[in-house]
């Protein structure tokens, strides 16, 4: 029978934690294993876990890896045939697990599964219906602020899945080989689901899969130290990840795209510090682009397809 383990990282997000954890014990489909990952809170975090919700298996690190390296030491005691991966700022609705179970179930072709998120703030709109790739810059939310309505209520193959509500199955992680701790946060669900694109599996969005998004709780926003990270793992994960035919007839446009996002960014300086990082990390992300365009079984073909240039970038 398959079985579901959800993982969910957190720091120092105690009363988030709980709203999420109390949507997880409210699903319809059975939760197998709730794993609680604690970057090393300083708010009681771990005692909170232990007391309040002892079901859960909680590991504690000792220092913060983020939500990529919190991700990874979920795995390593994850048990279940489908992995789930939950932000603390996230509350699922009680069906959201069993849609995303069932769409999987029922469709083997596809190997990971997007939720419809919806902005928590009940202005009624989506955060995101899956995520798109812009081939001249990076990931993108689909539906990004948009009115909730029709035009989301139907199930699609969207590129790949925003990583605060997504399942996936597990020979697709162990294929991939899971998330890339370098990246600590921000663009590491995109990484790891254009790896997975890359090795030829197919991503659902499902309508069904309906969750409350505080989108950017976790962080403080719009930070110079946010917009460094975003900027730098977003050059990092293009730079890995892109095929060299699909990024060389575009490549004016590429650092078009990119020169008027740094330039249009929150904090400019720090945006132009996050791209010197990920040049100054191009070595290794060349080391890590190899072996992965090795490894690439689906056809340029399939991903142009794929990308889109509306929406948001994430």
């Amino acid at each position: 029978m398959d079985t579901v383990s959800v993982i969910v990282p957190t720091w120092n997000a105690r009363d988030r934690l709980a709203r999420c954890l109390e949507a997880l014990n409210a699903q319809a489909h059975p939760v197998d294993q709730t794993i609680v990952v604690d970057n090393h809170s300083t708010d009681g975090t771990v005692q909170f876990v232990r007391r309040q919700f002892s079901s859960v298996h909680l590991v504690s690190l000792p220092q913060n890896r983020g939500t990529a390296g919190a991700w990874n030491a979920g795995l390593h005691v994850a048990t279940g045939s489908y992995i789930a991966f939950l932000n603390n700022d996230a509350y699922p609705q009680p069906t959201w697990l069993g849609a995303l179970v069932d769409a999987l179930e029922a469709q083997p072709e596809f190997g990971f599964a997007a939720s419809r998120l919806l902005l928590a703030d009940g202005s009624g709109r989506i955060d995101s219906a899956g995520d798109g790739f812009d081939p001249r810059f990076g990931g993108v939310m689909l539906g990004h602020e948009q009115l909730d309505g029709p035009p989301f209520d139907q199930a699609r193959e969207v590129f790949s899945a925003t990583g605060a509500a997504c399942i996936y199955r597990r020979e697709v992680i162990e294929e991939v080989g899971g998330l890339d701790d370098s990246l600590f946060m921000y663009s590491d669900d995109v990484d790891l689901g254009f790896r997975a694109r890359l090795r030829g599996y197919r991503c659902l969005y499902v309508p069904g899969a309906v969750v409350d998004h505080e989108r950017g709780a976790s962080a403080v926003r719009d930070s110079p130290a946010q917009v460094r990270l975003i900027y730098r793992n977003g050059l990092t994960v293009y730079l890995k990840n892109m095929p060299w035919p699909l990024m060389r007839p575009i490549w004016p446009q590429v650092l078009r795209a990119w020169a008027g996002a740094v330039r249009h960014a929150p904090h400019p300086g720090a945006a132009v510090w996050g791209v010197l990082e990920a040049l100054w990390r191009l070595p290794d992300t060349l080391r890590k682009r190899r072996h992965i365009q090795r490894h690439r079984v689906a056809s340029l073909e399939q991903l142009r397809a794929l990308m889109t240039t509306g929406s948001a970038p994430l």
